[in-house]
C-alpha cells in the first residue's frame, strides 16, 4: 500500500463519505471503489477509511492520523490468518512503535477502538480476507438506438402553441372515439330494427286468414308498440348525441388558445336562422312616400299663409256680390 501523506489524509476528511472512500482506494493502489463488484476490497477500503476518520474525529493530529493508517494496513495483512489469541498477541507486539508515536492516552484510545471493531468481528475479517469471493460481473448484451434526427427549426413552434395543439389534438381523439362508437351503436340499432321486423313479419304471415278483429287489434297494437320504442330510442340516442358533439365544441372552444394563432374558430349551427326580409318589415319606398306625404300634409300653417288666404276668401265673395 503507498503511505497516505497529511494532504491525502486532509483530502479525504474534507471530502463526504463515498469519494473519500473512493479517493483512499486509488492511493491505496486498489483501483475504482466498487462495493458490489470486489467485496475483498471494499471491505478492506471501508476498513482503512474507518480508522482514518476515527483519528480525525478523536483530534489525532494529521501527522498521527496518518501513523494509525499506516499501522492498519500492516495488521490487517498479517493478523487475518491468525487465530484471535495470536492476533492479539500480535497487536501487542507490533504495537510497541505505535505507542510511542501516539502517546498512553491517545494509544488507549484507539486500542479500545479496534478491539471494539475488529476484534469483536474478527471471524468476519478472516474469512473475508483469507477467501475471496468470486466477482459476479453481469455482461449484457443492449441495444442501442441513435437519436432521431433533429426537425429543422424553421418548423418549430412557440412552447404555449405547442401545448395547445397537444390539448387540441387530444379533444380531437376523443371525438373520433366517440363517432366510432356511435357508427358502431347505430350499426346494432339497426341490427335490432331488422331483426324485431322480420319477427313481426314471421308473426303476421303466420296469422290465420282471414283476419278476426281482435287479432287484427293485437297485431296493430303490437306494431305501434314497436313503432314508439323505436321512435323513442331513436329520439334518446339523437339526443345523446347532440349533446356530445355540444361538449366537445365546447372543450375546443374553451381552450386557451394563444394570441399567436388569432381568433378561435367558432361552429356555425346545423339549421341557421333565416334572416328577415326587407319585405316582411314593411318599410318599402311606397311606405317611404306615403310617410313623406304625411309628414307635408300634418305640417301646421304659417300666420302669413293664413292671412293671404283669407283675404283671397273675401275678395271672392265681393266680386260675386257685384
Amino acid at each position: 500500500m503507498a503511505a497516505v501523506g497529511e494532504a491525502e489524509a486532509k483530502q479525504i476528511a474534507s471530502l463526504g463519505e463515498k469519494h473519500g472512500r473512493s479517493l483512499l482506494a486509488e492511493l491505496m493502489n486498489f483501483g475504482p471503489y466498487e462495493d458490489e463488484c470486489n467485496m475483498q476490497k471494499s471491505i478492506q477500503v471501508d476498513f482503512f477509511y474507518d480508522h482514518l476518520m476515527f483519528a480525525v474525529k478523536k483530534g489525532f493530529p494529521w501527522e498521527q492520523v496518518c501513523c494509525v493508517v499506516q499501522f492498519a494496513d500492516e495488521f490487517l495483512a498479517t493478523a487475518t490468518d491468525k487465530t484471535i489469541t495470536e492476533a492479539v498477541r500480535l497487536y501487542i507486539a507490533q504495537s510497541t512503535n505505535l505507542l510511542l508515536e501516539l502517546g498512553e492516552c491517545k494509544y488507549k484510545v484507539y486500542t479500545d477502538f479496534l478491539f471494539t471493531t475488529f476484534f469483536t468481528h474478527f471471524q468476519l475479517y478472516k474469512y473475508v480476507m483469507t477467501y475471496p469471493r468470486k466477482a459476479k460481473i453481469p455482461h449484457l448484451t443492449m441495444d442501442v438506438y441513435p437519436p432521431v434526427p433533429p426537425l429543422p427549426l424553421a418548423a418549430a413552434k412557440e412552447k404555449s402553441v405547442w401545448m395547445y395543439d397537444n390539448k387540441l389534438e387530444n379533444v380531437e381523439n376523443h371525438e373520433f372515439e366517440l363517432l366510432k362508437e356511435r357508427l358502431i351503436h347505430q350499426e346494432q340499432i339497426t341490427q335490432e330494427m331488422m331483426d324485431k321486423k322480420t319477427v313481426v313479419s314471421s308473426t303476421v304471415e303466420s296469422l290465420e286468414q282471414p283476419l278476426t278483429k281482435d287479432a287484427l287489434g293485437d297485431m296493430l297494437r303490437s306494431l305501434l308498440s314497436e313503432y314508439t320504442e323505436a321512435t323513442s330510442k331513436a329520439l334518446t340516442t339523437k339526443i345523446a348525441d347532440v349533446r356530445k358533439d355540444l361538449e366537445v365544441k365546447l372543450e375546443k372552444t374553451c381552450l386557451p388558445r394563444p394570441a399567436v394563432l388569432g381568433p378561435p374558430p367558432r361552429f356555425k349551427p346545423k339549421s341557421p336562422i333565416p334572416l328577415l326580409s326587407k319585405q316582411g318589415t314593411g318599410h318599402g319606398k311606397g311606405d317611404k312616400k306615403n310617410k313623406n306625404s304625411n309628414s307635408s300634409t300634418d305640417k301646421p300653417k304659417s300666420a302669413k299663409s293664413a292671412k293671404s288666404s283669407a283675404r283671397s276668401r273675401a275678395s271672392s265673395r265681393g266680386s260675386k256680390h257685384t
